[in-house]
């Protein structure tokens, strides 16, 4: 049933490479390298999963929100590269599209998109099977949407990949984190107005400078500490998370304009 994807499993070559699954597909001699996301997708897909309990795994295992649409895109890509069971037609690929997702979780969410790039072994016969145009990569021939990308060492043991994510970059040479027209590199990656920015610096938003700290979604800049929710001045310190007059704060109370602070006696009116 459509409902109930199952994987492929027959003539396969399967093995574990760091956060990446490689197959070798027996049938086609193509190679296919699955990132954590296609690889939890395509091993839950046992034929008695529905997409909602797949989808479920994917929210546990990968903390990310709408794990059914994830699913969807998963099996799609799956779906493009026959790893699903031929006993059905499924139709994944038109069922959601990657800019959808995009933009219902959101650009610091990409990195835990699925991605699949596959590279065919090269055969003789592959240079008279042909491909539509502009969809050949190499020895390979691509989907509609892919890049065509290089990996290795240039100029030497270099090899055309076809990747799903349709942006090259990234040391498999297919890119992760698609951000504005680059790839964030590891480390960077959450992408925020078109730029890429450590984790560490996200603020809401907003990517903080070096140096700066977060305070409800604003960064708050040099002299300045956070606050709450909000950035307190040079001048002024937090107290009980608001922003109080440095001569006004007492002993972790603001006193009134009308007070001063006493040491010993807290917040009392000048005499």
């Amino acid at each position: 049933m459509k409902n109930l994807p199952k994987a492929r499993t027959s003539d396969l070559v399967i093995s574990d490479y760091k956060d990446e699954i490689l197959v070798y597909d027996l049938r086609s001699h193509r190679c296919h390298s699955l990132n954590r996301t296609a690889h939890t997708v395509w091993q839950e897909a046992d034929g008695k999963k529905t997409l909602e309990q797949i989808g479920k795994k994917i929210d546990r295992r990968l903390s990310k929100l709408n794990g059914e649409q994830l699913v969807l895109l998963s099996l799609g890509e799956l779906e493009k590269r026959d790893l699903l069971d031929s006993g059905t037609q499924y139709g994944f690929r038109s069922s959601v599209s990657r800019r959808e997702i995009i933009k219902s979780v959101g650009k610091s969410t990409m990195i835990a998109l699925p991605f699949i790039a596959s590279i065919t072994a090269p055969k003789a016969i592959s240079a008279q099977s042909g491909c539509a145009p502009g969809q050949t990569c190499g020895s390979n021939c691509c989907d509609p949407g892919d890049a065509c990308c290089t990996t290795g060492l240039p100029p030497f043991n270099t090899t055309q990949i076809c990747c799903s994510t349709g942006v090259c970059g990234g040391p498999t040479g297919c890119c992760q984190a698609p951000c504005g027209t680059g790839c964030c590199p590891p480390g960077f990656g959450v992408c925020l107005n078109d730029q890429c920015c450590p984790p560490t610096r996200v603020c809401g938003a907003n990517c903080c400078a070096v140096g700066e700290t977060c305070a409800g979604g604003t960064c708050c800049g040099t002299g300045q500490q956070a606050c709450g929710s909000t950035c307190c001045g040079p001048l002024e310190t937090c107290v009980n998370g608001a922003c109080c007059p440095t001569a006004r704060a007492c002993g972790g109370v603001c006193c009134p304009p009308s007070q001063i602070c006493d040491p010993f006696q807290g917040c009392v009116f000048p005499v």
